[in-house]
């Protein structure tokens, strides 16, 4: 039995994007339905949504850091890190957005940082467009 086919989209934010500018600039785009992909720019309005969605956000919104970390997992550890980075990012924690990437061997930890008010305007701005993502990329 054949698997249904899923559409894929994945919009890439244009670096200065402004969440409350958002839905009238032209953002790139491409779509792959099965074997089938076609791409273009245009406004969020005018993008057709998809059952699975990314957001490649431009690389000057976030900063990674590394930092050492306790073994937590889970809730614990996400309400953590704006605190383990806090320094590093001279943000205070309320106001960062900030994501484990992976653990390294030799204890330290990478950790992806974004301005949260931006994070949470542009997770808005897709919403209101019928295009939440379930997924952020930096470029």
């Amino acid at each position: 039995m054949a698997r249904p086919v899923r559409t894929y989209l994945q919009l890439h934010l244009p670096d200065g994007w402004l969440p409350a500018a958002g839905s009238d600039t032209p953002i790139r785009w491409s779509r792959r339905t099965g074997v089938r992909v076609e791409d273009g720019a245009d406004a969020l309005a005018d993008i057709a949504p998809a059952e699975e969605i990314a957001v490649v956000i431009p690389a000057t919104r976030a900063t990674f850091v590394r930092a050492t970390l306790p073994a937590l997992r889970g809730a614990a550890l996400a309400k953590l890190l704006p605190f383990a980075v806090e320094d590093a990012v001279f943000s205070a924690p309320e106001e960062i957005h900030a994501v484990l990437l992976m653990r390294a061997p030799d204890g330290e930890s990478l950790v992806a940082v974004v301005e949260r008010g931006w994070f949470e305007g542009m997770l808005e701005t897709l919403r209101e467009e019928d295009l939440a993502p379930g997924r952020v990329i930096v470029e």
